[in-house]
């Protein structure tokens, strides 16, 4: 099956968690969920305690593992980010707590630069956290919203695949701690959303002939470069260009 880069939102399910939240990435949301409430290895630290936990919801169709863990990093640190923290200033940070707060966020998120341009799917575990939305702005009409267990999302995985993902989203952390310059934690910057390498592009990097092809404009933190003209984008000017292809 196609490769799946995403991220997701659980809620605590636990008598005393009332309003805990986890925001994850991962490459196979069914074994994530499985090792948050500790049926198989691996789970995150911070959610040993509270479990259960209940996934919300998973938004996928990233282009590259890096970019997913990007966007992780800054619905994690939305006054850090520096793609967010306008928006999060906005919202305010009461707004910002819980569930609620969180999906807010995540609309918020997906209606900014790159992400806007992306050709994501959010997809909602349960027609039950519906009224989450009740308060967001609309999504990009590119963007798709669904409804549905779990199990309907990812119907190829299983057990034989957990080894696989597992080694995926290990060397995603790796490649995205390769990229940033500063750590994640740090202040003074969040992580750029310039995406990995592919076998048809790859990360340029600024001066002489890296002008953007579409709009002339000097390099950005979001780059690429075609392996096999050479030709430079803005990754918003790239997505921009072949949604009006579509379009038409």
């Amino acid at each position: 099956m196609p490769e799946v880069f995403g991220c997701y939102l659980l809620r605590s399910c636990h008598a005393k968690g009332k309003g805990r939240t986890y925001i994850g990435f991962t490459v196979n949301p069914s074994r994530r969920l499985r090792q948050h409430n500790g049926d198989i290895v691996s789970g995150a630290a911070k959610t040993k305690r509270l479990r259960p936990w209940e996934m919300v919801l998973f938004v996928h169709g990233f282009p590259t593992a890096v970019t997913a863990l990007q966007f992780e990093w800054a619905w994690q640190h939305p006054e850090v980010s520096l793609d967010v923290r306008a928006a999060a200033q906005r919202l305010g940070k009461k707004r910002l707590q819980g569930v609620q707060g969180k999906v807010r966020l995540l609309h918020e998120m997906l209606n900014l630069e790159p992400w806007r341009y992306f050709p994501l799917s959010l997809h909602i575990l349960s027609s039950a956290h519906a009224p989450l939305r009740a308060q967001c702005p609309p999504l990009p009409a590119h963007i798709a919203v669904t409804f549905a267990p779990l199990e309907d999302l990812d119907p190829g995985y299983d057990i034989a695949d957990e080894s696989t993902s597992q080694a995926e989203e290990e060397a995603a952390q790796t490649a995205l701690g390769s990229t940033n310059s500063m750590a994640p934690g740090s202040k003074a910057s969040s992580p750029a959303p310039s995406p990995a390498p592919s076998p048809h592009a790859s990360p340029s990097k600024a001066g002489g002939k890296g002008a953007c092809r579409l709009c002339a404009g000097d390099a950005s933190r979001t780059w690429w470069a075609c392996s096999s003209c050479d030709s430079r984008f803005h990754l918003g000017c790239l997505a921009r260009h072949l949604l009006e292809k579509v379009r038409v």
